[in-house]
């Protein structure tokens, strides 16, 4: 699907002419208060434009019949609408469990010239928030937080464009995790079967968790920093990560293709061996290997390359395990794998005094 929220030089340049009038004053005020000597002056940018933005709505909420022929690019109001969601109501540095997904639409009324009106911005953005507080408020979880806001286009014309979107509703732990040591998460007794929710390898019924969820909870429980007063802005990237796909080859193996740590994540397959309960119980010095490696793809494979210096690690947005079989030279073998997705944004910290709300 096409984000068309990209907040190019060309996109940020319109959206800072656009709330020139304010904007100077505002950044002088947070940069002269002492308790923001940490923010970058991005974090300063990003907090002006979408707090100038608030203020706007709130003018025309006030004012519901003002027509004034303000106007905003396309692009630059799609962004807004996505950045302020998540700057107002997003808690994205909890500890979560898991997520829940709902998805909704909005149409936003385009003009000829490519604009929308601020006064018609106004209501999509209540509406938006309408469907996104319906959908957080539905959600089946109990302890829960607002994860985060994603818009995408799917469809649009030259006088309209229609938006999906997707709530992510966290289920809450509000027990962090003990420090991690070195080697990893797990201890002598932590052997877990692949995947199913078969449980523990030695126990003979499982507890509805395996290794696969195992390793999501502790790698997941790496990226709240209670510390920390941030929220995430687009363009999101998402990264489908999976265990026999060749670009998580492990490097430097000594031993490829013998079911034995082979990837970045589980992978074994009857082509290259038996793959009986030594191979799918991953005991517990694989399981912090493991913990260890999809650690790196979240914090380094992607985010060391050229290009991503300003994105931060979001959440896992899943990750799950699988098996079936496959055909190689008229021979049908069986394939057991982990595989998930990495979400990223731009990590923006909130100026003194501002955080997000709950709906």
């Amino acid at each position: 699907m096409k984000k068309i929220i990209v907040l190019s030089v060309f996109i940020m340049s319109a959206v800072i002419i656009f709330f020139a009038c304010t904007k100077e004053n505002n950044e002088a005020a947070i940069q002269n208060s002492p308790a923001q000597t940490n923010l970058t002056q991005n974090d300063l940018k990003i907090n002006n434009l979408i707090k100038t933005f608030k203020d706007k709505i709130a003018y025309y909420k006030a004012n519901p019949d003002l027509k004034d022929g303000e106007t905003v690019p396309a692009d630059s109001a799609l962004w807004y609408l996505e950045a302020t969601i998540n700057y107002s109501h997003a808690f994205p540095n909890e500890y979560y469990d898991g997520f829940e997904i709902d998805t909704s639409y909005i149409t936003v009324p385009v003009n000829s010239d490519g604009t929308v009106d601020m006064s018609v911005l106004t209501q999509k953005y209540e509406e938006m928030k309408s469907n996104v507080a319906a959908d957080y408020h539905n959600s089946q979880f109990t302890e829960k937080g607002l994860s985060f806001v994603d818009l995408s286009e799917v469809s649009g014309s030259d006088n309209t464009l229609t938006l999906e979107v997707k709530t992510a509703t966290g289920e809450k732990n509000n027990e962090p995790p003990p420090p991690t040591p070195v080697d990893g998460p797990f201890s002598l007794g932590d052997n877990w079967w692949y995947g199913e929710d078969a449980g523990k390898c030695d126990e003979a019924a499982g507890e509805g968790k395996d290794a696969a969820k195992r390793l999501w909870e502790e790698a997941q429980a790496t990226i709240p920093d209670p510390n920390g007063n941030y929220t995430f802005i687009g363009p999101f990237i998402y990264k489908e990560i999976e265990g026999g796909n060749d670009e998580f080859l492990y490097p430097n193996d000594p031993q490829p293709n013998d079911n034995h740590l082979d990837y970045y994540l589980f992978y074994a397959s009857t082509e290259y061996g038996p793959c009986g309960d030594d191979t799918l119980c991953l005991e517990y010095p694989e399981m912090n290997t493991y913990w260890n490696r999809l650690k790196y793809l979240m914090y380094h494979f992607y985010l060391d390359q050229a290009g991503w210096e300003n994105y931060d690690i979001m959440c896992i947005f899943s990750f799950d395990d699988d098996s079936y079989p496959y055909e190689s030279n008229n021979i049908t073998y069986t394939k057991y794998f982990h595989y998930g997705t990495l979400k990223f944004g731009i990590k923006i910290y909130y100026s003194s005094g501002d955080g997000p709300e709950e709906l």
